[in-house]
Parts: C-alpha cells; structure tokens; sequence
C-alpha cells in the first residue's frame, strides 16, 4: 500500500504572483472566448476551460496528473450533486401534485391564490370593489375540502 499523495502548492511558482494571475486567468479567458467569439455550447465550452485547467495545473503549478485529475473528478461529484438533488425533487413535486390533483390548479392562472383569499378578507375599500364582482362562469372552482 503506498502512501497517498500529497501537494502543497508554491505560493508565486512562476516567479511573480502577476504572472501567476494571469496564467490562472487561460482556463476562464478559455471559456469566454469558446462562448464569445466561437459560440460553441456551454457544455463544449466548460470541458474545454476544465482539459486547459488541468493542463495549466500540471505545466505552470507542477502539480501531479493523478492529483489534477482526481480534483476535477472531486469537482465534478460536487457541482453534479445539488443539480441532482434539485432535479428529483422537482420531479418528485411535480408527480405529487399530478396524482393529488392539484396540477391543473397551479397551471391555470384564474384560481383563486392565497392572496386573493386574504384580500377578500381585507377591510380596505379597493380589496372591497375590485373582489365584489364573482369570478367569471369559465373561472374552476377550488374543491371542497369536505368529503
């Protein structure tokens, strides 16, 4: 079993920290310019600011190639990770109200919103005048919470 492998990283490797920014700046100069002026897809142009980070990584910082390699592995277990999360649970949303019924409620626009409720409750004279009208015939109606 051999030791795991370890970086420590040079504070100014290239010998001025103004040189060390900007050789930091290609991978992101990479990205803009894929998007800006090739206009090449989002997903083409993040692998290619990554294959450059990792190159710079390893020419300009002299970091390992395992090491630069299992970094970008590590980055992209956590940015994929909340997109995922995010996902499935606007799945799992979207199913619930689908079997429960309520979808048709949050697509249409004239069902009355808890808003809308708490305003017909209001004693202010505009509340009174703009809700005393009842809803249109075409307007659905919320159903009974009884059963």
């Amino acid at each position: 079993m051999t030791p795991l492998e370890t970086f420590t990283q040079n504070p100014a490797p290239l010998g001025s920290l103004t040189l060390w920014a900007l050789v930091a700046l290609i991978p992101l100069l990479v990205v803009f310019v894929a998007l800006g002026v090739l206009k090449a897809k989002a997903h083409w142009a993040a692998l290619a600011g990554l294959a450059c980070a990792i190159i710079v990584a390893i020419a300009a910082f002299h970091m390992p190639a395992t090491l630069a390699l299992l970094s970008a592995a590590e980055g992209a277990a956590y940015g994929l990770f909340p997109i995922q999360w995010i996902v499935i649970t606007a799945i799992l949303l979207y199913q619930l109200t689908v079997v429960s019924g309520r979808f048709e409620h949050l697509r249409s626009p004239s069902t009355p919103s808890a808003t809308t409720r708490a305003s017909r409750r209001s004693s202010s004279p505009s509340a009174s005048v703009v809700c005393s009208r009842p809803p249109p015939a075409s307007a659905p109606r919320w159903p009974s919470r009884r059963r």
